[in-house]
């Protein structure tokens, strides 16, 4: 299973998680695989640097995949 997520602000990163850690237990760890999809550089520009990467190392732990830089059309 391969999720991708729109948006990699609070709610987006929230899902991302909720995802992970709701389907991983069911299908294996290896099994599910999510994305988040950030049209920002960085995630949740507004916050500190320390709130920044304490996220990003979670995501990181959790084995989510962030891409910054892109867009949806469709």
């Amino acid at each position: 299973v391969h999720v991708v997520v729109v948006g990699g602000g609070a709610a987006g990163t929230e899902l991302s998680m909720s995802v992970k850690g709701r389907w991983s237990p069911i299908l294996g760890d290896e099994n599910v695989r999510v994305t988040v999809l950030d049209s920002n550089q960085q995630l949740l520009p507004s916050e500190s640097p320390a709130n920044r990467q304490a996220l990003v190392n979670t995501l990181k732990k959790r084995g989510i995949h962030v891409v910054h830089g892109c867009t949806v059309k469709e």
